[in-house]
């Protein structure tokens, strides 16, 4: 199992998760937004972690990331090396 390394810039491709209470009136649709999301790895990652922590900014003075979301890696359809194109994660291999 491939494991990406923390700090990678990556492009990763996930699928929302959205919910609605019955108080509210239904959604339009139902089902989940595939969604794109550009970022730094806050920390090493491969398939068997729980979430991925992604942070958009980059601190050149303090050389820290900041500025985090956590993606469930369930939810995680493809993740992309920004720096290089390779593709790093596909939800449809199973490594």
């Amino acid at each position: 199992m491939k494991t990406i390394p923390a700090g990678t810039l990556v492009l990763v491709t996930w699928n929302d998760i959205q919910s609605h209470g019955d108080w509210n009136d239904d959604p339009e649709s139902e089902s989940s937004a595939t969604l794109s999301t550009p970022g730094y790895l806050k920390r090493p990652v491969d398939k068997r972690y729980r979430d991925m922590k992604l942070c958009s900014t980059y601190s050149h003075d303090e050389d820290s990331l900041h500025d985090l979301t956590a993606i469930p890696t369930g939810c995680v359809v493809r993740v992309q090396a920004l720096a290089t194109g390779e593709e790093l994660w596909d939800q449809s291999n199973k490594d």
